[in-house]
C-alpha cells in the first residue's frame, strides 16, 4: 500500500489471509486435525465438526511436517498435492494405454487436465491424493501386483468416502480372471483395514463408528432419493448467489452429463467393465445426495468419466468445443477462486 510519501510498502500476508486465498474452506479441519487430532465429544450432527474428513491425507501432512507452523504445514501440503497431481497424471495415462490408442489417451488426459475444477488437485486437499491411489489401484490390479493393488485401495478408502469404491471393482477384476478365492482376494480383503481403523477411532471418540456419515448432515448434505438435488433445482432454479454468480446449474448439467456417460458406458462397454462399474458407482454416491455441492470437485476423481469424454469426441470439431468449453470455465473457476469466492459448491466435506 502507498504512505504519504509515495512510497511503496510490500507486506506479506499472514496467516489468516494465506489460508483463504491459498486454502480452501476446508483448509483450517484439516490443519487441525495434523495438530490435534480428531474432536473427541459425544458425537452429534447439529454443528460442524472434523470428523467428516477422512485421515490420509492429514497422516501424510503429519509425517513431514509434525510439529510445524500452519504456515509450513500449508506449504507442504501443497507440494505433497502437486505431486500426487503430477504422479496421477502420468500413471493414468500409462493405465489407459493398456487398453487404448494414443489419440484417444491424449484427449482424455487433456479433458482431464483442463477440466474446470482440475485446479483442485493442485492446492490443499485430499483430491489428488484419491486420484493417484484410485489409479495405482487399478493399474497395479492390471500388471498383477495384488499387494500393491491392496495397499493403494486402502489409501483409497481412507482418503475419501469415493475412495471406498475401488474396492468392488477389484474384487470383480479378480472374480473375473479366475473365479475362486485365492490370494488376490487375501490381500483385497486387508485393504478395508484402515478405514475400520478409522471407525474404531471415531467410536471411542465420539461414540458412533459412522460418525464422518452422520455429521454431513451439519453441511446440508445426507443420502436422499437419485436426483434429489435436481427435483430441488428444477423447483427453484438461481444463477445469481451470495458470492455472485451461482454455479448451481454448472453442477446440474456436469452430474447429469456423468449419468448419461455412465449409462453409455454400460451400453456400449467400449471401456473394461471394471472402468463401468467404478464410473456406475461413482454416479450413485453423486445424484443420490440432498445436495450436489461438491459434485464438480469429486468428478476428478472418476477418471473413467474424462475416458468417456475421449472415446465419444473423436470428432474433432467436437473435441475442441469440449476442450474450450472446458478451459474457458477453468479460467473463471481458478479466477473465483483466487478472488476468495470458495462457494460450497466448489468444495464440499464428503
Amino acid at each position: 500500500m502507498a504512505n504519504p510519501h509515495g512510497e511503496l510498502t510490500l507486506q506479506l500476508p499472514g496467516w489468516d489471509q494465506a489460508k483463504w486465498w491459498l486454502g480452501r474452506p476446508d483448509t483450517a479441519y484439516y490443519i487441525g486435525i495434523v495438530r490435534d487430532g480428531y474432536k473427541a465429544a459425544r458425537y452429534s450432527s447439529r454443528e460442524a465438526a472434523n470428523w467428516a474428513f477422512f485421515p490420509a491425507y492429514p497422516i501424510l501432512v503429519r509425517l513431514l511436517a509434525d510439529g510445524r507452523a500452519p504456515e509450513f504445514l500449508l506449504a507442504v501440503g501443497f507440494g505433497l498435492s502437486l505431486s500426487f497431481y503430477a504422479c496421477g497424471t502420468w500413471l493414468l495415462g500409462r493405465l489407459l494405454l493398456l487398453d487404448f490408442d494414443t489419440e484417444t489417451v491424449t484427449r482424455t488426459l487433456l479433458l482431464f487436465c483442463f477440466y474446470p475444477l482440475a485446479f483442485s488437485l493442485g492446492i490443499f486437499g485430499p483430491d489428488s491424493l484419491l486420484f493417484l491411489a484410485a489409479s495405482a489401484a487399478f493399474y497395479c490390479a492390471r500388471k498383477g501386483r495384488w499387494p500393491m493393488a491392496a495397499l493403494a485401495t486402502g489409501i483409497a478408502s481412507i482418503t475419501r468416502v469415493q475412495g471406498v469404491l475401488v474396492l468392488p471393482c477389484l474384487l470383480y477384476m479378480c472374480w473375473r480372471s479366475r473365479p475362486k478365492i485365492d490370494r488376490r482376494f487375501a490381500w483385497l480383503a486387508v485393504a478395508p483395514l484402515g478405514l475400520a481403523a478409522f471407525a474404531w477411532h471415531l467410536w471411542r471418540l465420539t461414540g458412533n463408528p459412522l460418525a464422518f456419515v452422520g455429521i454431513q448432515r451439519a453441511w446440508n448434505d445426507s443420502p436422499s432419493y437419485p436426483f434429489a438435488f435436481l427435483v430441488d433445482f428444477l423447483r427453484s432454479p438461481k444463477l445469481i448467489g451470495s458470492d455472485g454468480w451461482d454455479p448451481t446449474v454448472l453442477t446440474v448439467a456436469v452430474t447429469c452429463g456423468a449419468t448419461g456417460l455412465a449409462l453409455w458406458s454400460w451400453r456400449r462397454r467400449q471401456m473394461p467393465l471394471e472402468y463401468c462399474l467404478f464410473f456406475a458407482l461413482q454416479v450413485v454416491v453423486l445424484t443420490c445426495r440432498s445436495s450436489a455441492m461438491g459434485n464438480l470437485r469429486y468428478a476428478t476423481g472418476c477418471f473413467p468419466f474424462f475416458l468417456a469424454l475421449g472415446i465419444t469426441s473423436k470428432r474433432t470439431v467436437i473435441f475442441g468445443v469440449l476442450l474450450a468449453v472446458f478451459a474457458g470455465f477453468l479460467g473463471l473457476m481458478a479466477a473465483l477462486f483466487g478472488a476468495g469466492h470458495h462457494t460450497g459448491y466448489f468444495f464440499a466435506a464428503f
